[in-house]
């Protein structure tokens, strides 16, 4: 069992910290932040991934997850993941942040842009 070790006399495990964040949701960037690199972490993979994929209908998580890819390919892993999630929205939400995508789809980290390509093509598919 992989602890925190936050409290020694009583230490969470990874994933009670990982449910605790999810629980505070997506309401802060900084939450958010937080959240999803642990997406990258086979321990909590599939706890975020469940998660973000349960909201892909919000609109609110949409433009939290672009502010936070837009961040660019510098700024740690947020980002990339954050890109990598947006694409998993719906077309018809993702055309709203149609022009913020465009820039995306520039970006020099494949992560983001090739992430923010699969969006713009759901936008044109319909």
């Amino acid at each position: 069992m992989k602890t925190t070790g936050a409290d020694p006399k009583h230490p969470k495990t990874i994933e009670e910290s990982v449910a605790e964040l999810i629980s505070r949701g997506y309401e802060t960037r900084e939450n958010l932040r937080e959240i999803l690199p642990l997406a990258w972490h086979k321990p909590t993979a599939a706890m975020v991934d469940n998660y973000i994929r349960h909201h892909t209908s919000e609109v609110e998580l949409l433009r939290k997850l672009m502010e936070i890819a837009l961040e660019g390919w510098d700024n740690g892993d947020a980002p990339s993941i954050a890109a990598n999630y947006i694409s998993e929205f719906p077309g018809e939400l993702l055309r709203e942040f149609e022009s913020e995508l465009r820039k995306l789809s520039r970006e020099p980290w494949p992560y983001i842009s090739n992430s923010a390509q699969r969006a713009l093509l759901k936008i044109r598919r319909g």
